[in-house]
């Protein structure tokens, strides 16, 4: 009926089709509409969205200004209780165990109704188990093998059940960045939860826990490359002309967490700190990419929990997370 309807008639904006997974991975959908449809991925809310905030930060970043930001007044357990809460209304308006009885059914109702649909032969028993692997893994290098052997599942079976997760907006895999620039470069994707909170909540992160220095190592770090991956899919998603994120990692210990690449090929990358220093080996990884790409690189950000904008070379700063929403 839409079909023919738009056919008919094509003004655009005339039906609104919404729902929890992919259209096109759907098998009960046997029209996909190619060609009289646009798609558009509706996340949690962002930060900016919560503040009543509209955010530039992703388009101020490949532009030729230079990246800047005010002071923020917000530290590093602010940053985490943001992190934790993600956003989801519902769950932002909750705290401890009851977000997390919140998100755990939030789960077990998107895997009970939508699965089904996406996959012919789904064991929907072990996709809340494999997602509370993945979430192990938040923010890492998919290594499916390893997943597999975990999960105790054929590593066919491990890749179709990603394929599930991924279609029902629960993970998503951000690919590896390639230039060509060394035959060197781990093709493999990260993997991550769609929101931050739910990543939490999963991976039974605590905000005091992850303020105590002998516990926050290691701990704390996914959950804010997360959150802030999060906020930048969400800037992405209402974007005319979304840039392409990524990640770049080689066998030589050069890496970066993410790599933004606008539609004229010029890039921006962005390290991640949930501390409020800035480590010389980030700079470091920075300028060798600046140096090998040349006049591509737009800006280099190490976004920490710190309060102040610092300048660290040639298109490279140090800014605060508030960045990305003030």
């Amino acid at each position: 009926m839409i079909r023919s309807s738009v056919d008919r008639d094509q003004r655009p904006g005339r039906f609104l089709i919404t729902g929890s997974s992919r259209l096109s991975a759907n098998r009960a959908v046997s029209e996909t509409l190619a060609g009289r449809i646009e798609r558009h991925t509706l996340w949690p809310l962002s930060q900016g969205e919560l503040e009543l905030r509209r955010e530039t930060f992703l388009d101020r970043l490949l532009s030729s200004s230079p990246v800047a930001a005010p002071d923020s007044r917000l530290g590093k357990r602010d940053y985490l209780e943001r992190a934790v809460a993600g956003g989801f209304p519902e769950a932002v308006a909750r705290r401890g165990p009851r977000r997390r009885s919140w998100f755990t059914a939030f789960v077990e109702t998107v895997i009970e109704r939508e699965a089904p649909g996406i996959s012919a032969s789904p064991r929907t028993a072990d996709l809340p188990r494999l997602l509370r692997l993945v979430a192990a893994r938040h923010a890492g290098v998919l290594n499916v093998s390893d997943l597999a052997a975990d999960a105790q599942l054929p590593r066919s079976s491990v890749l179709r059940y990603l394929d599930v997760l991924e279609a029902v907006f629960l993970t998503v895999r951000i690919p590896a960045w390639s230039a060509n620039l060394s035959q060197r470069e781990i093709r493999a994707p990260k993997i991550f939860l769609t929101d931050s909170g739910l990543a939490a909540a999963l991976r039974r992160a605590e905000v005091d826990t992850m303020m105590l220095p002998e516990r926050a190592r290691g701990s704390d770090g996914p959950i804010v490359e997360g959150f802030v991956l999060a906020e930048l899919l969400r800037q992405s998603a209402v974007s005319s002309d979304p840039p392409l994120l990524s990640h770049y990692r080689d066998r030589d210990g050069l890496e970066v967490d993410l790599v933004v690449e606008g539609p004229d090929g010029r890039i921006a990358v962005i390290e991640i700190k949930a501390g409020p220093g800035v480590p010389a080996a980030a700079v470091r990884n920075m300028v060798s990419l600046r140096d090998r790409v040349g006049s591509r690189f737009a800006a280099g950000v190490v976004l920490h929990s710190g309060p102040r904008t610092t300048h660290l070379g040639d298109r490279i700063v140090g800014v605060p997370l508030a960045a990305l929403w003030g």
